[in-house]
This record gives C-alpha cells, sequence and structure tokens, in this order.
C-alpha cells in the first residue's frame, strides 16, 4: 500500500545508495565465512590439529622433565655450566609439526580437486583472486591460532618443571620474545608453503610427498653445505632461519646466516606462497 501511494503521488522512489566498496566487503566476508566452514568441514582438519597439540604437550612436559634429569646429572660444582640456551623443547623434535602443518595447507586445496568442490566454488564466485584471497585469510587465521598455542604450552610445561632450579627462561629474558614469535609465525609460514604445493601440484599424494620433501629432506641436504650458493639455499629455508630466529641466537645450522637475513626469508615464505596460490588458482583451469 505504502509504495503504491508513494508511485501514484509522483514522487519518486530514492534507490538506496551504498558506501564505496561495501558490496565487496560484504561479498568477501561471505566467501570467508564459507572457506572457513568448508576448512572445519574436512574431517581430518580437527583431528589432526588436536593430535599435534595433545602430542606437543607431552612432548613439552617430558622434554622439561628431561632437560631437569639432565641438570641434576651434573655435579653440584659444575651445575652452574648449565647452559639455559634452547632449553625451550627440550628434546622436542619440530620438524614433524612443519611437515604436519604444511600437509594442513596442502589438503585445503587438493581435497576440493579431488572432490570436484573447486569447481562448484568457482562457478559459485567467478572472481578467483577473492576465493584466493579467503583461503589464505581462513588458513593464516587457524594457523596462527595454532601456533600460539603450541609454543605456549610447551614453554609452560618448561616453567612448571624448571622454574624451581631457576633454569626456566623468564619472559623477560631478551632473547624469549623472538623465540615464542618466531615458532608463533612457524606455523602459518609452513601451512601456507604447503597450500602452494597443493596449488601446484593438485595431487594429494604427491603434493604429500612434496611438503615431506621440502622440510624434512632438502634441509638435510644443506645441512652442511660448502659453496656460497649452497649456503644461501640453505639459509632461505624456513628451518635454518626459524632456529636463527629462535634459539636466542644460537641456532646457526647453516654458516654465515645472519638474524636480518633469516628475517628477510621469514617475511617472504609466506608472501611468495600466498602469490603463488593466487596467480595459479587464477590462471589455471579447473
Amino acid at each position: 500500500m505504502s509504495a503504491a501511494v508513494s508511485t501514484n503521488s509522483g514522487a519518486p522512489a530514492t534507490p538506496a545508495v551504498l558506501p564505496p566498496g561495501s558490496v565487496r566487503l560484504a561479498r568477501l566476508h561471505d566467501v570467508i565465512a564459507a572457506e572457513w566452514i568448508k576448512f572445519w568441514s574436512l574431517r581430518s582438519m580437527p583431528l589432526v590439529l588436536l593430535c599435534l597439540t595433545g602430542w606437543y604437550g607431552y612432548r613439552g612436559w617430558q622434554g622439561a622433565h628431561d632437560a631437569y634429569s639432565h641438570y641434576l646429572s651434573f655435579p653440584p660444582a659444575e651445575r652452574g655450566d648449565f647452559t639455559k640456551s634452547g632449553l625451550f623443547g627440550y628434546g622436542v623434535e619440530w620438524f614433524p609439526i612443519m611437515v604436519a602443518v604444511g600437509a594442513v595447507g596442502a589438503l585445503t586445496v587438493v581435497s576440493e580437486h579431488a572432490s570436484g568442490l573447486i569447481r562448484t566454488t568457482f562457478t559459485t564466485v567467478p572472481d578467483r583472486l577473492r576465493v584466493s584471497v579467503a583461503k589464505v585469510v581462513v588458513l593464516t587465521t587457524v594457523m596462527i591460532g595454532f601456533g600460539v598455542l603450541i609454543p605456549a604450552e610447551v614453554y609452560g610445561f618448561d616453567r612448571l618443571v624448571l622454574s624451581g632450579e631457576h633454569l626456566s627462561l623468564p619472559l623477560t629474558d631478551p632473547g624469549v620474545p623472538s623465540l615464542l614469535i618466531s615458532t608463533v609465525v612457524l606455523m602459518p609460514l609452513c601451512a601456507l608453503i604447503g597450500m602452494a604445493f597443493g596449488t601446484l601440484i593438485r595431487n594429494t599424494a604427491a603434493s604429500m610427498a612434496a611438503v615431506c620433501a621440502f622440510f624434512l629432506i632438502l634441509p638435510m641436504l644443506f645441512k652442511s653445505p660448502t659453496t656460497r650458493w649452497a649456503i644461501d639455499v640453505g639459509n632461505a629455508l624456513p628451518c635454518y632461519a626459524w632456529a636463527r630466529l629462535g634459539f636466542l641466537g644460537h641456532g646457526q645450522p647453516v654458516g654465515g646466516e645472519t638474524h636480518t637475513a633469516a628475517l628477510t626469508a621469514f617475511v617472504l615464505w609466506p608472501i611468495i606462497s600466498a602469490i603463488v596460490v593466487a596467480a595459479v588458482l587464477n590462471r589455471r583451469d579447473v
């Protein structure tokens, strides 16, 4: 009735004017919400993250007790020589979690190619760049949260077990913030690299093999380089950059690496991986 009266009165209806960019932002928000649902709809995702959380919590507790036992094995006169450097996650092997997180990143893409869901996604949202941005945002957000949880529980057990003997590293120690932050950033970094592999390869088995080779085999090949180019490649690998940033300035498995070079590698890896994901998904047929 009101619409009819308005028309008959001769006053033209004024269309609602949305602020510039509001439609685009709303649509991107919807795509991010859809990608969030798709991420958690994969049954393996919460299971893998839950298992990793439990395992590294246990390893953090066990590693702290191992460090304490190692400290007690020293004669009282020599306990002052026991170094606290690197006690964070003492005995905890970090390579497996890098592989697991990289595999999670790869699965976010290859699972859609395997099921054909990627075609439906691009039919619903023809703007592939927007889909790529949403995937990167969701994966980065989840892995930042996961990256906070893992070092927090490992460091928490370290403090709980070792603080009585004044062995634990307090948060006020100059090296601890860098240690924890670099470990937090390591999780989304590895996940985005895995997503880039999944986008390039688009096959589950081959993507998993590529992730394992990159995070396990490649670092072993460049562990003791002898030429300049091999040293540069080794220093650029995420595991060695993380070691240099994290282990209180003592983690230099590859010679000649500086703190600035390690930080540069840490910044460039996620950026390059996100660009690869966006470029390949935007160009390649599905």
